[in-house]
């Protein structure tokens, strides 16, 4: 079945200012960025994420120090309750902890010291029938990224959601 252009989920998390870099200028340790639509209800299938850095190694985060706490990945309903937590209230603290959720690619370039982490995270689960389920956020459930931890050394972090609106 086709999905029409208007009806396709393809958003960067953002901060309640419209940011979608998650490191960068920022000296405050705890933000939170989100993906949420008041109106429609959304099938939420993959978030994408990169990661820019000097150096990246799996124990650090990004080419920076492991973090202390950790980014927390969730989604809340309109009511505001936690549905799902996908970190188990652990954050992930370094590179290596993607890969408990996603698929992780490190691109290294010692040239310029630009190296870059690709994740894939697929959220959807495969059935017996060939078919899948996805994850369904209601109108105005929350996808949430929580920042616990200052990312300012970092040079960017950026997670895009990836999907279809429903209703």
């Amino acid at each position: 079945m086709s999905v029409l252009p208007q009806d396709q989920v393809f958003q960067f998390l953002t901060d309640k200012n419209g940011n979608i870099n998650m490191a960068g200028a920022s000296t405050t340790a705890t933000a939170t960025f989100t993906f949420s639509n008041a109106i429609r209800a959304s099938e939420i299938t993959r978030i994408n994420m990169i990661i820019i850095d000097g150096q990246i190694r799996p124990q650090l985060f990004g080419g920076e120090a492991a973090l202390t706490t950790g980014l927390d990945l969730r989604i809340v309903d309109d009511k505001g309750v936690v549905r799902i937590d996908y970190t188990d209230q652990q954050g992930i603290r370094n590179n290596d902890e993607f890969g408990l959720l996603a698929g992780v690619d490190i691109d290294l370039d010692s040239v310029a010291n630009n190296d870059a982490l690709r994740v894939r995270w697929t959220l959807a689960k495969a059935t017996k029938d060939g078919g899948s389920h996805s994850v369904f956020l209601g109108p105005r459930w929350v996808f949430q990224c929580i920042r616990r931890d200052n990312l300012v050394g970092v040079t960017s972090l950026e997670m895009k959601i990836q999907g279809e609106f429903v209703t």
